[in-house]
C-alpha cells in the first residue's frame, strides 16, 4: 500500500448523539492481536516464502474523550445515545462512500473504552465484528472497506530508524468539522511540529505539544511522524525497501491546550473573540495501549 492510500484509509469520521447535541470528529484504526490458536496450521506463503500462523485481531476505532461523551455545566459526563464510526464503501455509481457502523446506547459500556485517568483524552471503540459483519456481506467493497490499521509495531520505540525530538516535521490526518475533500473522502493533512519536549510529559501529563493551526472537528485526529525512505544509523544513510515511505504513530492529537478571550474593538461595541496560541495537545500512543487494557466503561 503506498503512502497516499494509507493517509486514505487510517482515518474516519466519528460522530455521537449527547444530550448536549450531536459531536462530531476524528479517529483512526488501531488493531490488537490475539493469540495463535493451538495446532493452527500456517497460512500461504507470501512473496518472499515467509509462512504465517493466522491470529484473531481485534480492531479498535481510536478518537478524544470528548468526541463521544458530553460534559455538563457542573462537570458530570454523560454517555452518548448513538456512536457512529465509519467505513469507506463502493457506491453504485462507482463514487466512494461511507457505510455508518452504529454503537447502540445499550452497547456503549461493552464496546467503548475510556483511559483510565478522566483528564487524558484518548478513548476506543471496539468495532471488529461490526466491520467482520459489513466486509463479509459486501465483498465487492472489500477494497474500500479494509482500512489501514495501526499497530503496536508502529510505535516509536517499536522503531529505532525514527528517531523524533524537539522540532521534527509532524503530519496531521483527520476530518476538520465542515471541510474535507467529501467527493473522495479524503481527510485533510496538515502539518506541523513537534513543540515541546519529546518524551518528557508536559506539565505532567503523558502528552506533548504540537505547532500546527489546527480545525474543529480535528479531535481524535492521528498524528505521524513525517514519512520518509531514508535513515541515519551509525554515520551512514540508509534507504528503506522498495524506498517505502515509513512513518510512526505519534499519539493521538485533542486540541488546543489554552484559550482566551480577546476584546476587539468594532465601532463602539467591543466583541469578544476567542484566540489560541496554535497549539496543539498529543496524547502519547503509550495512551492507546493503556486505555485498551484498563480502560473504563462509559458513565
Amino acid at each position: 500500500m503506498d503512502l497516499q492510500s494509507k493517509l486514505h484509509q487510517m482515518t474516519t469520521l466519528v460522530t455521537a448523539k449527547t444530550p448536549g447535541g450531536n459531536s462530531r470528529g476524528s479517529g483512526f484504526f488501531y488493531s490488537v492481536p490475539g493469540q495463535p490458536t493451538p495446532n493452527q496450521p500456517l497460512g500461504p506463503p507470501d512473496e518472499r516464502g515467509r509462512r504465517y500462523q493466522y491470529v484473531r485481531v481485534d480492531i479498535w476505532v481510536i478518537t478524544n474523550r470528548h468526541v463521544i461523551m458530553s460534559t455538563q455545566n457542573d462537570g458530570t459526563e454523560t454517555r452518548p445515545s448513538l456512536v457512529t464510526v465509519h467505513l469507506r464503501s463502493r457506491e453504485p455509481s462507482g463514487n466512494p462512500g461511507w457505510t455508518p457502523i452504529t454503537v447502540s446506547r445499550a452497547d456503549i459500556n461493552e464496546r467503548v473504552k475510556l483511559h483510565p485517568n478522566r483528564t487524558v483524552e484518548v478513548a476506543a471503540i471496539n468495532v471488529t465484528d461490526a466491520m467482520m459483519r459489513e466486509m463479509s456481506a459486501n465483498t465487492d467493497r472489500l477494497n474500500y472497506a479494509s482500512p489501514f490499521m495501526f499497530k503496536r509495531n508502529l510505535h516509536p520505540d517499536a522503531n529505532k530508524m525514527i528517531q523524533i525530538e524537539a522540532s521534527d516535521d509532524v503530519l496531521v490526518v483527520g476530518y476538520p468539522r465542515g471541510f474535507h475533500d467529501d467527493a473522495n473522502l479524503f481527510p485533510i493533512v496538515k502539518s506541523g511540529i513537534v513543540a515541546s519536549g519529546w518524551g518528557l510529559s508536559f506539565r505532567g501529563q503523558p502528552c506533548f505539544l504540537i505547532d500546527a493551526k489546527l480545525f474543529h472537528g480535528s479531535s481524535g485526529s492521528a498524528v505521524i511522524s513525517k514519512p520518509t525512505s531514508l535513515a541515519m544509523k551509525d554515520g551512514q544513510l540508509l534507504k528503506t525497501e522498495d524506498d517505502v515511505k515509513a512513518f510512526v504513530l505519534l499519539g493521538v492529537y485533542s486540541g488546543s491546550p489554552h484559550t482566551w478571550t480577546e476584546t476587539v474593538k468594532a465601532g463602539d461595541l467591543d466583541l469578544g473573540t476567542v484566540a489560541e496560541h496554535d497549539l496543539g495537545l498529543v496524547w502519547y500512543p503509550e495512551t492507546i495501549e493503556e486505555t485498551l487494557a484498563a480502560g473504563v466503561e462509559p458513565g
